[in-house]
């Protein structure tokens, strides 16, 4: 989103990855739920994101690499919209989801997301900040010194949580 495209579908994503011991006092009001289901063997994941009042706002397939000779913050991501019949016939290939509570904040130098894991991770809590340059990136200094930076820990990433604590499941 903040980095810009790749050819005509994918797009970079620069982003740094922080463990937090608790969310910030003044969340936006508004959040999405997202259940990510993680391909077995494959970069691949399916999202389905959830409105406070429990619709479905979102549904989506998405492949996310780390960018050759980048560093661990730079990834590549290509996405696919899907309909509900698109969800359903993917959602029965294998995989392992986790659930997470999100809530974004956005302005003019970066995007955060703040992570809150329900279920198997429940405890867990994360943000990611996307930034539009590599520059913004590097200066970034969190606020909050008790954030742990993980970006490029593989032990953080979204598919080796699942995997590892999730569990298998076959439909999302």
């Amino acid at each position: 989103m903040l980095a810009g495209y790749l050819g005509n579908f994918s797009r970079f994503e620069i982003e740094r990855k922080f463990v937090l011991k608790e969310l910030p006092a003044s969340l936006p009001d508004n959040y999405v739920d997202i259940t990510d289901k993680y391909l077995c063997n494959s970069s691949l994941r399916l999202r389905i994101e959830t409105s406070p009042l429990g619709k479905i706002i979102g549904r989506k397939l998405t492949k996310k690499d780390k960018a050759p000779n980048k560093g661990p913050e730079i990834s590549i991501m290509t996405s696919l919209y899907l309909s509900e019949d698109d969800l359903t016939a993917l959602g029965a290939i294998e995989g392992s989801s986790i659930n997470k509570r999100r809530y974004i904040y956005e302005d003019d130098e970066c995007r955060i997301v703040y992570d809150e894991f329900i279920n198997n991770l429940e405890g867990l809590l994360m943000a990611e900040i996307e930034f539009r340059d590599s520059e913004s990136c590097s200066k970034f200094k969190p606020k909050d010194s008790s954030w742990k930076e993980v970006t490029g820990n593989p032990e953080y990433s979204g598919g080796n949580l699942a995997f590892r604590i999730g569990g298998l499941a076959s439909n999302i």
